[in-house]
């Protein structure tokens, strides 16, 4: 069974991997950003193909990190004395010369600052008069003589809050974590709950004209297999659902829509269907979920979104669809 110390280093080394594999994924964000700007890339095509590796890549950075070097940056001296100030300054992360440089890496063994302090805290009270110990709802307060001699106990005193802090520090970053991560998984599977229970209940769509509009579109994108088409109350737009098998869901009044509009709108969702974005949508989710602190996450989903929907957008224009019929 996990002891408080054994725990509370796995709570600082999980933290401490997060947020170094956040970092490397906003610099390597950063860098392709940089490099689509000043080459001037407007085809959203590249653009959507470049996002969607950056995604993979944040997604792998954790297992990228056991062979990426840390990744280090200056932090100015009025910052570092706030991480002296609530007593962070034994660690091995923060523990170096001004300008303070912290290693964002994984690696960093999280107990190298709990054992200092220990270290430092039998040094300071080894000339104590006496310590005595009182229990009362099972928690232990400790109470040591102080000597005005020496003010070893107030040192002493000063080690003991520092250490405490530091485990409340990690205790209830982790809890925050987790709570907001959870939510955010949550909210992913009850998505995908509603829509397994929209294609349960959506009707197969066996009519001749939107059948031969499909299957036309369909070939040309290289797709395995024509996808099913249905009709759903639930929808009042065309939207597609399923990343394995791919269901398009067309709102109730599409026999309403002359072929034009019918065809684009096909065109469209097919565009989606080949590209995968289904799965990458998801898969952004959960990079969202599991980086919720990370800006790059939230952008990322609504970035790659964006981009897969200007991508079909310009599918079904090519396919030779009206503009007027794909703002739907």
């Amino acid at each position: 069974m996990m002891d408080s110390g054994s725990f509370m280093h796995f709570a600082s080394g999980f933290l401490a991997m997060l947020g170094a594999s956040a970092l490397r994924s906003i610099v390597l964000a950063g860098v392709a950003g940089v490099l689509l700007t000043i080459f001037c890339v407007k085809d959203v095509t590249l653009r959507l193909a470049v996002w969607k590796l950056a995604l993979w890549s944040a997604l792998a950075m954790p297992l990228l990190a056991l062979v990426l070097p840390p990744v280090q940056f200056a932090v100015p001296v009025a910052v570092s004395s706030q991480f002296e100030r609530f007593g962070f300054g034994g660690t091995a992360a923060f523990r170096t010369s001004s300008p303070l440089r912290v290693v964002a890496d994984g690696a960093v063994d999280a107990n190298d600052s709990s054992r200092a302090a220990h270290q430092e805290f039998a040094d300071a009270a080894a000339g104590r008069s006496h310590v005595a110990t009182h229990r009362g709802s099972g928690i232990a307060a400790g109470f040591a003589g102080f000597s005005s001699a020496d003010g070893s106990s107030l040192k002493s005193a000063g080690i003991v809050e520092r250490l405490r802090w530091n485990n409340s520090w990690a205790l209830i970053a982790l809890a925050m974590y987790l709570a907001m991560a959870g939510l955010l998984l949550s909210r992913l599977f009850i998505g995908w709950i509603f829509g397994r229970r929209l294609i349960r209940g959506a009707v197969a769509i066996r009519d001749p004209r939107a059948s031969l509009s499909l299957s036309l579109r369909a070939f040309p994108g290289r797709l395995r297999e024509t996808p099913l088409l249905a009709e759903s109350d639930a929808v009042l737009v065309p939207v597609t659902l399923g990343v394995a098998r791919p269901v398009i869901l067309l709102p109730a009044d599409w026999r309403e829509w002359d072929s034009d509009k019918l065809n684009a709108v096909l065109a469209h969702e097919l565009s989606h269907i080949g590209r995968g974005d289904a799965l990458m949508q998801r898969l952004a989710k959960l990079h969202r979920a599991i980086f919720w602190f990370s800006p790059l996450a939230w952008w990322l989903d609504r970035e790659l979104g964006r981009l897969a929907e200007e991508a079909s957008d310009e599918a079904a224009l090519a396919g030779g669809a009206d503009r007027e019929w794909i703002e739907y």
